[in-house]
Formats: C-alpha cells, sequence, structure tokens
C-alpha cells in the first residue's frame, strides 16, 4: 500500500458513490483534454504547413503569422501535458481508494473464505478433505479429456475440410 498518501489522501472517507462520481469527472477531464491535445497537434500541424507555403512563396508576412501561431500552439500543447500529467496520480489515487473500499465493503458483507466455508460444509454431510480433494481432481481430469476429445475432433473435421 502506498504510505506516502496516507494522510493526504483527500478522498479518504469518501463514499464509494462519492468516489466512483470523482473517478467519473476525472476520466471525462481527461478525454477532454486528450481530445484537446490531438486537436491542437493538429492544428500545429496545419499551421506547419503554411509556414512551409509560405517560405516557399516568400511570402514574409505570412511566415510571421505562421510561426506566431506554431508557438501558441506549442504554448498550448505544453498547458494541456501538464495538465494531463497532473491529472493521472488523481484518477490512480481515486482508483486506489475505491479498491480499498470495495475491500472494506466486501469483508463486511462476508468475512467467510468461501472455499473454507465449502469444505466445512462438505465435511459437514460426510466427506473428508481427502475426498473432496479427489473428487475434484476426478471433474478436472474429465474436463481434461473431454477438452482433449474436442479439440481432436475439430482438428479432424478441419483435415477433411481440406
Amino acid at each position: 500500500m502506498d504510505t506516502q498518501h496516507n494522510n493526504d489522501n483527500p478522498f479518504k472517507g469518501l463514499s464509494r458513490q462519492e468516489l466512483h462520481d470523482q473517478l467519473s469527472r476525472y476520466l471525462l477531464t481527461e478525454k477532454q483534454l486528450k481530445k484537446s491535445i490531438s486537436k491542437t497537434i493538429e492544428d500545429y500541424e496545419r499551421w506547419k504547413t503554411r509556414l512551409n507555403t509560405a517560405r516557399d512563396s516568400g511570402r514574409e508576412d505570412l511566415m510571421v503569422q505562421a510561426q506566431d501561431e506554431l508557438q501558441a500552439f506549442q504554448s498550448k500543447l505544453g498547458t494541456l501535458t501538464v495538465e494531463l500529467n497532473a491529472l493521472e496520480p488523481e484518477i490512480k489515487l481515486v482508483t486506489q481508494q475505491i479498491k480499498e473500499a470495495d475491500r472494506e465493503q466486501q469483508g463486511r458483507i462476508s468475512g467467510v473464505d468461501p472455499n473454507g466455508l465449502l469444505s466445512s460444509l462438505e465435511s459437514m454431510i460426510g466427506k473428508s478433505t481427502e475426498e473432496v480433494v479427489l473428487h475434484r481432481a476426478l471433474k478436472e481430469q474429465e474436463a481434461d479429456d473431454l477438452l482433449l476429445q474436442l479439440k481432436a475432433k475439430l482438428q479432424n473435421e478441419k483435415k477433411d475440410d481440406q
């Protein structure tokens, strides 16, 4: 567990619903940022083409305008990237808090090991642990045998089709 966030975790104590709502907001923001980054890159490439066209045409005025636009897009891209990078640890933190809340709820719902419960129930009806293990092994072997038969059948059908 990440101990550096235990004391400064702003999501500690929120309900599972509040955590899921926060995660949804973060994921939506992340998606919007990625879309903005993609659009900014497209715009940058378009202005880069315009700069090259202006350079080829010898149009100094258009070259200056294109360079200004390129600088603006670089700045915007930098800002968007910083925002996205700042959001990623927050998403991770909320996700971890949701997992912790799920574990806590799971512990409250059923503090019982399902396999242990099954063994207890089976021992109550008279089956020993060895019998249960043997029964499971036989069932697994039967399933493996059926799988091998099915694979062989499929290979034979494949050969017949060729």
